[in-house]
């Protein structure tokens, strides 16, 4: 009882030493806007210069300038067709470097189904239910440039579209073309 007596003094000691004075200076934050971060309002410009507009949301029925609607629809093989690629038009250095986007973009987005060589051996297509097919081959090659533009973006079949996740059209362009690549042309 005498050591429960003299642990609960101690303990008391403790607490009370701690509520005593101390100072009421103002805190020292050694990282910047740990304990309170910068307040963005609702219309206030956020990034360099505020160029960026933050939390804003668009007014209805608009479509924002960066966004270029899609004018085909899933089906529209006939429309999609009449496409051709804007790739022709660029410099060689342009060209060189949508090359490289293109065998990425595809790697990451079509590879795992369609395989890296496009053969429909990507790592999940044993565990489909439908074997995607092979683009190699001589029903593939004949689709247009557009026709293959258009599946990317709007998926056909059981493909969904990329149109989102891959939402410049170049970089889009540059699948198409590696996707000839792969069939053995360029």
């Amino acid at each position: 009882m005498k050591f429960f007596n003299i642990a609960l003094s101690v303990v008391s000691l403790c607490l009370l030493s701690a509520c005593q004075g101390g100072d009421n200076s103002t805190n020292i934050e050694l990282i910047q806007d740990m304990m309170e971060g910068p307040q963005v309002n609702s219309q206030e410009g956020v990034g360099e210069e505020g160029k960026e507009m933050g939390m804003r949301v668009p007014p209805a029925n608009t479509v924002s300038r960066q966004f270029k609607p899609y004018p085909f629809e899933k089906n529209d093989v006939a429309s999609a067709d009449t496409l051709v690629s804007p790739l022709k038009t660029l410099t060689a250095a342009e060209i060189k470097d949508l090359k490289t986007v293109g065998k990425e973009k595809y790697e990451i987005y079509c590879g795992v189904c369609h395989g890296n060589q496009g053969k429909g051996d990507g790592p999940i297509s044993a565990k489909m239910l439908k074997t995607p097919p092979n683009l190699t081959t001589d029903v593939y090659k004949g689709y247009s440039e557009g026709r293959i533009y258009n599946v990317v973006t709007n998926g056909w079949g059981l493909m969904g579209g990329y149109g989102t996740q891959v939402p410049n059209d170049n970089e889009r362009w540059a699948i198409v073309d590696y996707v000839r690549t792969l069939q053995g042309g360029n």
